[in-house]
């Protein structure tokens, strides 16, 4: 029987952690926040997380609590670990400057893109960061843009502002105007995004 294969995704929020089934399938997906490793090895033995020998593939835009959680595993008796740290790591035809400093993340996704569909493709990711790439007809990466999310936004309005409160969940009804503030903010947060992803994969 073949060992196990684990899959960890190491993001600017969060770990999200599954198992590969032996069709090439995911198993449940364990997500827990990044910044707080103390944590995990409780989460990943109550989820099944920590088989004996088991071939990670660890893929991170977070250097630091990758080498946290390599650390957990060796100690837990992992086998062997394959880690994508920068787009260099990843198998993708593209012309990018530099590599070595775009993301493992987008580079896996555009990967995962085009064993999906045929290009040309303009791919869009949701997470801390909003990305969206461009895949060529001939299935070149040609690199995309990047753009905050809604968590990093609301924190900086709230941050960089004396008296707007934190929102912390976006209501897309309020459409463009809101009778109070929370509202007139979520409605400025979640149609900012919508207008900024539908003018970037028009052009």
């Amino acid at each position: 029987m073949s060992n196990p294969i684990l899959l960890a995704d190491v993001g600017n929020s969060r770990l999200k952690l599954a198992q590969r089934a032996d069709n090439a399938s995911l198993g449940p997906v364990t997500s827990l926040d990044v910044r707080n490793p103390d944590s995990w090895l409780q989460t990943l033995t109550s989820a099944g997380l920590l088989p004996r020998h088991a071939h990670w593939h660890i893929s991170t835009v977070r250097p630091a609590a990758s080498d946290t959680l390599r650390s957990l595993l060796s100690r837990h008796g992992s086998g062997p670990i394959t880690a994508y740290q920068s787009a260099a790591d990843v198998p993708v035809p593209n012309t990018l400057r530099e590599p070595g400093r775009t993301g493992a993340d987008r580079a896996l996704a555009v990967l995962e893109a085009l064993a999906l569909a045929e290009p040309p493709l303009t791919l869009v990711l949701c997470g801390t960061a909003i990305t969206v790439e461009s895949i060529d007809e001939k299935g070149v990466w040609r690199g995309g843009a990047i753009a905050p999310g809604l968590g990093p936004m609301a924190e900086a309005l709230n941050r960089l502002t004396a008296q707007l409160p934190k929102i912390k969940t976006y209501d897309n009804t309020h459409y463009y105007e809101s009778s109070h503030t929370e509202g007139a903010i979520e409605a400025g947060l979640y149609w900012s995004l919508v207008g900024a992803v539908r003018e970037l994969t028009t052009r």
